[in-house]
C-alpha cells in the first residue's frame, strides 16, 4: 500500500493548454534525462518536442493532464482515449514528474485524476506500458491497483515492453 498523504492546497491538477507545451516538454526531459543512453529502444519523451505537443493537445481523443506546485508546472502525462478489443480504453504514458518535485504524491494524483476523467467519459478500463529495463515501477503501478496484462515487441526488442491495466469498478475503484 501506498503511504497516504495529506493534499497539499498548493498542487493543482487539470488538463493542459497549448501555451504549456514548452512546459511540459522541459519536465519531460527533466524526469526522463536519468534513463539517456541506458534503455533501448531510446525513450522517445527525451526527444518529444513542443510542438509536436501541441499536436497532441488539439488532437480530439488526445491530450495532456498537468500538475502544478505554487503555479509551476512540475508534472505530466499523457492520455489517449481508444478501442482495444470492443472496448473503450483510456492509454496512458509519459508519466512525468520534475525530479525536483518528487515524493509528494504529484504521479499518484496525476494517475488519480486520468481516472477520473475515464469515469467522465464512461471509460472502465486504464492501460499503459512499462519498459521492462524498469520493472522496478510495477510495484509503485500495482499500489494503485494496476496490474500486469502482458508483454510487447518490436524488431530488435523482443518483450521490452510491459503492458499494465486496471478496470475501474462502479464504486469509485
Amino acid at each position: 500500500m501506498g503511504v497516504s498523504r495529506m493534499p497539499d492546497p498548493s498542487l493543482q491538477i487539470r488538463r493542459a493548454k497549448v501555451t504549456e507545451a514548452r512546459d511540459i516538454e522541459r519536465v519531460l526531459k527533466q524526469a526522463y534525462e536519468q534513463y539517456r543512453g541506458k534503455i533501448e529502444p531510446p525513450l522517445q519523451a527525451l526527444s518529444a518536442r513542443a510542438s509536436q505537443i501541441v499536436k497532441e493537445i488539439r488532437t480530439p481523443n488526445r491530450g495532456y493532464l498537468v500538475a502544478l506546485l505554487d503555479g509551476q508546472l512540475v508534472g505530466t502525462l499523457r492520455y489517449r482515449k481508444t478501442r482495444q478489443d470492443g472496448r473503450r480504453v483510456l492509454c496512458l504514458s509519459r508519466l512525468a514528474v520534475d525530479p525536483g518535485a518528487r515524493r509528494r504524491g504529484i504521479g499518484r494524483r496525476l494517475m488519480q485524476e486520468a481516472e477520473s476523467l475515464a469515469r467522465q467519459w464512461g471509460i472502465t478500463e486504464l492501460r499503459g506500458n512499462v519498459r521492462a529495463a524498469l520493472s522496478t515501477l510495477l510495484d509503485y503501478y500495482a499500489s494503485m491497483g494496476y496490474r500486469a496484462l502482458g508483454r510487447r515487441s518490436k524488431p530488435g526488442y523482443p518483450r521490452y515492453l510491459i503492458v499494465i491495466g486496471k478496470r475501474l469498478d462502479d464504486h469509485g475503484k
